[in-house]
């Protein structure tokens, strides 16, 4: 079997690094420090933000989540006040909750955009995942994160990326039913992202945001889910239900985590369907499993199909068993690489298979076979067709040994495996047949002979390793594009034999 390798070689700071501020831009051409990122207002290029981060003493890192406020009111309000930028219980609920690795990115009106260029530079600056990241709005402020959120999409789509996001908006368009679709924003560049709208239900859309651009994000291919709470509730869906249900990063959504909530979700039809609790729950981390493959390059979405990509194996999967895996992966709490290793074979004619060995998924496009490693059984054939030719050349070198009389010894340079053979006695004409065996027969065993043991050693070694780790290198699933390497150990000396 061609084995699924990891496919990537990521370089991350260790845990407890901390960037620079000072080498950045544009964080540092306003004189701001890692030290004073954490609880702080700042005015950069004449913009206010506010930048929460619930624990400093770890630093910021590769494990470190963003989660992006651009303008507006409520959790994002930079107006004037006591205490401008002042964070709002969004943060302080991340903090709460124990979530330590998270940064909030918090913009006043007018600057949307710019807290993804933030972003982006301290990811670069502490090998953070830039993809690991949620836009949230709450009231006017919806459309201006949307904004924000299609902007991402549309670079990252420009730069030929299939980059997916998480949007949540806390009862958004507050004051009428307004559009959150606007200022050149597009659903098509939703497709398999993933958006949760949240507020006072009515048939299951989510405040007062416009039913048509819901419909259109799904449609669109967008995942939507929708979560329904009291009457006559606004700022509390920001304040005390989203941090409740761990709203604020991708990985500790948990939407038990306040009561009396319903749920529903928006097929591509644009219909609305009232879920479970439990099913929600599913449909959160199926959702977030299809972020993390999207966005780690496993897993694209092109003329019509999915494709799962591992090393240099393309396997179209269909919408249900890719929605297993997306689930499974997600709640496995594993590197995508490891997961598909533990959970995942492949078979001669390319399928990937389950670990009940049921076909999920078909090869697409072709390997390159000059790189595909051979099987345990593949170097058994060749060990069992190099014996072969060995053997086959003994027996024609001891019938020359046998005539009789013939009971002087080769005096050097003898294969070990013809040493035992007799050779001609002095006094005969022999140079033909002497300089035929030691120039070919001779040669041509020794090196056949080197090559058997060569052959043999690696059988053995890969034997040994193959049942210390079985389920990594599962010798009878590696690959059809392995049958070149069993038709060259097939006839592999035939010709010598």
């Amino acid at each position: 079997m061609y084995y699924l390798k990891k496919i990537k070689n990521l370089l991350y700071l260790s845990k407890g690094s901390v960037i620079d501020m000072a080498t950045a831009t544009p964080l540092a051409s306003n004189d701001i420090s890692i030290d004073s990122i954490n609880h702080r207002y700042f005015s950069i290029d004449g913009k206010n933000y506010f930048f929460e981060y619930t624990d400093i003493g770890s630093g910021l890192n590769r494990n470190t989540s963003f989660c992006i406020l651009e303008g507006g009111t409520g959790t994002t309000q930079m107006s004037s006040g006591s205490s401008p930028g002042s964070p709002k219980n969004v943060v302080n609920g991340a903090n709460r909750n124990g979530d330590s690795d998270i940064l909030f990115v918090n913009s006043a009106t007018g600057t949307t955009g710019l807290c993804g260029d933030i972003v982006d530079e301290i990811a670069a600056a502490t090998g953070a995942d830039r993809t690991d990241r949620i836009y949230m709005g709450h009231s006017a402020s919806g459309f201006q994160v949307t904004t924000a959120a299609n902007n991402f999409l549309q670079s990252e789509r420009d730069a030929g990326k299939e980059t997916k996001t998480m949007l949540v908006l806390n009862d958004p368009t507050y004051g009428g039913v307004d559009p959150i679709l606007r200022d050149g924003s597009k659903a098509e560049n939703f497709e398999d992202s993933y958006v949760v709208s949240m507020g006072p239900i009515g048939l299951g859309y989510s405040g007062k945001i416009k039913k048509d651009n819901i419909t259109s994000l799904a449609q669109a291919g967008a995942r939507i889910l929708l979560i329904g709470g009291p009457n006559g509730w606004h700022t509390e869906y920001n304040d005390r239900v989203s941090p409740a249900l761990g709203l604020y990063s991708q990985h500790t959504v948990n939407l038990a985590g306040f009561k009396g909530l319903t749920f529903w979700t928006v097929d591509s039809n644009g219909k609305p369907t009232k879920i479970s609790l439990e099913e929600a729950q599913t449909y959160n981390d199926a959702s977030v499993g299809r972020l993390d493959m999207f966005n780690q390059g496993f897993l694209s979405h092109a003329t019509g199909e999915y494709v799962i990509t591992s090393g240099e194996f393309s396997f179209a999967i269909s919408d249900e068993e890719l929605e297993k895996m997306t689930l499974n992966f997600e709640r496995s709490g594993e590197s995508f690489e490891d997961y598909l290793l533990k959970n995942y074979t492949v078979d001669r004619e390319g399928n990937l298979l389950d670990q009940e060995g049921n076909i999920v998924g078909t090869t697409r496009g072709t390997p390159n076979n000059d790189n595909v490693p051979p099987t345990l059984a593949e170097v058994g054939k060749a060990c069992d067709a190099l014996l072969a030719s060995l053997n086959s050349i003994g027996k024609h070198m001891e019938s020359f040994g046998n005539i009789k009389g013939l009971n002087n010894r080769p005096k050097e340079n003898m294969s070990d495996y013809l040493s035992g053979m007799n050779a001609f006695p002095s006094g005969i004409n022999s140079s033909g047949l002497q300089t035929c065996m030691e120039d070919c027969v001779n040669s041509l065993g020794k090196n056949l002979e080197a090559a058997y043991n060569a052959t043999a050693n690696l059988y053995s070694t890969m034997a040994q390793v193959e049942n210390a780790a079985s389920s990594y290198y599962p010798s009878s699933t590696y690959s059809n594009a392995g049958n070149s390497a069993n038709s060259n150990a097939g006839n592999f000396a035939s010709d010598v034999i």
